[in-house]
Formats: C-alpha cells, structure tokens, sequence
C-alpha cells in the first residue's frame, strides 16, 4: 500500500465491510498540491460506495478521486504457464508486457 501523511490521512489505510449498510468514516485534512492519500476498502458483500461531505473550498479543479472496482472471481492471473524465475521482479523488469498492453520505456 502506497504510504502518506497520517496526520492528513489519518490511521486507517483498511477498511473491510463484512455486512451491507454500514459505514466507516475517513477524514483527509489540509492536503496541498500534489500530496495524495490511498486507502483499500473491501466488501465481501456487495459493492461498497463512498461520498463526501464537509467538502469546504473542495471542487473539481483542486481535487481528484480516482478508485479501482473489481471481483475477485474474475481477475485473471497472467503468469499462467511460466516458470517460477520468471515471475521474479528482476526478471518482471527487463521484459515486455504482454502484445496488447503497451511497451515499457
């Protein structure tokens, strides 16, 4: 997990829900340009939603959520068929991904 400012962020990083209607509350405080904060939040029972509120001098141009949805059962694993050192990250490094992912740098 990408680490960031408790004393923006606060302490939670984790959140999982196990049951539906519930909520659990994180605040980010004072961030400036260019700081961010990560947090995972699972459910094992349905999608969970987020919202925000006490938003003052919050907008568009100064703020950006972005957020990953997926279910497990279909994540595919890509290293199906390869050999242990290949999954290495040294060796992840030098190579290629796949054709229809674009070309490292």
């Amino acid at each position: 997990m990408c680490p960031f400012k408790k004393n923006k962020c606060g302490t939670k990083q984790n959140v999982t829900f196990s049951n539906t209607n519930k909520s659990e509350e994180v605040k980010v405080k004072n961030l400036t340009s260019g700081e961010s904060c990560t947090y995972m939040i699972k459910s094992s029972c349905g999608s969970p939603a987020f919202n925000t509120k006490n938003f003052s001098g919050m907008n568009d141009s100064n703020v950006n959520i972005t957020f990953i949805e997926f279910e497990k059962d279909y994540v595919k694993d890509n290293m199906n068929g390869k050999n242990d050192d290949s999954t290495s990250t040294s060796n992840r490094d030098k190579k290629q991904p796949s054709d229809d992912k674009p070309n490292r740098n």
